[in-house]
């Protein structure tokens, strides 16, 4: 937590006059959070978004979800929010106010994670942050990386990836990515 606090005063400082910069991705991918360490990860993650806000800053705090033990089927790194539902622990946003929490899922198919997905295992991951029946989740959600090659089978998951987006309403999204480098996307 020091260091991750240490990291993100120095970003702050030398960023916090810019005015392009909106959100801070707090933790990319925390593949190893465990699910009954959802608690304190969140924990973590509140006590770095402070020590940001505390600069003067009105950024998003970013979070995205953790490992890959998600019910259903098995989630990419980054997927797994099912702790916002299953322990009904979120940020608390006591200290700086409302609106400033983002929920960011990664969301992959098999061409990058191996599995395959279905609107069920969307739904279990993250999508059940939009339906309004978990009264724990105070935040937004933007899909923070979503991608593959499109090609094959893939091109039948994006198309239904964003099928799904539609459906639930979800338009905040980020593709990941467009240049022909990334090794699991490009």
């Amino acid at each position: 937590r020091a260091d991750m606090i240490s990291a993100w005063s120095t970003m702050t400082t030398l960023l916090k006059d810019e005015w392009n910069i909106m959100a801070a991705d707090l933790f990319n991918e925390p593949h190893d959070v465990s699910n009954s360490g959802w608690g304190a990860y969140i924990d973590d993650m509140e006590a770095v978004a402070d020590s940001i806000w505390a600069t003067g800053v009105n950024w998003l705090a970013v979070v995205e979800g953790t490992n890959w033990q998600c019910s259903v089927i098995n989630c990419a790194w980054g997927e797994n929010l099912q702790g916002v539902k299953d322990q009904g622990v979120t940020f608390d946003n006591t200290n700086y106010g409302a609106n400033r929490l983002l929920w960011s899922p990664h969301v992959y198919g098999a061409d990058v994670t191996g599995n395959s997905y279905s609107e069920a295992g969307w739904y279990a991951h993250w999508g059940y942050l939009h339906d309004g029946q978990t009264t724990s989740n105070q935040a937004a959600q933007a899909i923070g990386e979503f991608g593959t090659r499109y090609t094959g089978g893939m091109v039948n998951w994006l198309d239904d990836l964003v099928d799904y987006l539609i459906q639930i309403d979800q338009r905040n999204t980020f593709f990941w990515c467009l240049n022909p480098n990334s090794g699991d996307t490009g």
